[in-house]
């Protein structure tokens, strides 16, 4: 997100009621209605839902909560997915009629929601295209390194922040837990990634972009 947009963005829901959440909760569940836009101040959030035999599928993770509970506030409906807290995250919770009212005000962050709604259209299909044609190998190598150019400002190497389990990473894919173990640590022994306290260490990022294709 630019700087100035999200300083504007955190400035508004700054006067709005600050919600904390621990590692682990369900921030929301399927069924819960949007009355309130929510923006995540601090920490990481996971989307995902359930197949039909229980089967734990992510959608996106991180950055999901302000978009999605506009969408819905927008179009008055249910939310159908889980929303659940990766770390511990702090959350402003503000009326939607003050949302609209903001946006409507700002044009330019009004502009820029509507660019990134599409940008985050565009990566869920390509995302889909992916796990469709891609090995469990490759996959995952794209999932990580999508994880280090997220969130790290150095083009050369890369911490992931917070705790990434192989449960969550085969979910993002759609293999098995076992698969998605057995695929991380022929990468750590190939050197393309370390791994401590279950934070995933990518030493040469461009490295893993020549394997992922990317």
């Amino acid at each position: 997100m630019d700087n100035n947009i999200e300083q504007k963005i955190s400035d508004f829901f700054s006067k709005y009621r600050l919600i904390r959440f621990k590692k682990g909760e369900i921030i929301y569940r399927p069924g819960d209605e949007f009355s309130q836009v929510s923006f995540v101040k601090n920490g990481y959030v996971r989307l995902f839902t359930e197949s039909k035999t229980g089967k734990e599928i992510t959608i996106n993770l991180f950055k999901p909560v302000f978009y999605l509970s506009l969408a819905y506030s927008i179009n008055k409906k249910c939310n159908r997915y889980y929303f659940e807290a990766v770390t511990d995250v702090e959350i402003w919770k503000a009326p939607y009629e003050d949302v609209k009212k903001f946006l409507r005000s700002t044009p330019k962050i009004h502009e820029w929601l509507n660019s990134r709604l599409l940008n985050i259209i565009d990566e869920l299909i390509s995302n889909i295209g992916e796990t469709i044609s891609e090995d469990s190998y490759t996959k995952i190598a794209r999932t990580i390194l999508s994880f280090a150019l997220k969130f790290s400002n150095n083009s050369n190497s890369s911490t992931i922040e917070f705790q990434t389990s192989h449960r969550i990473i085969a979910s993002l894919v759609g293999i098995s837990r076992e698969t998605a173990s057995v695929q991380i640590k022929k990468m750590e022994n190939e050197g393309l990634i370390k791994q401590n306290n279950r934070r995933i260490i990518i030493p040469d990022i461009k490295k893993l972009q020549e394997i992922s294709g990317l």
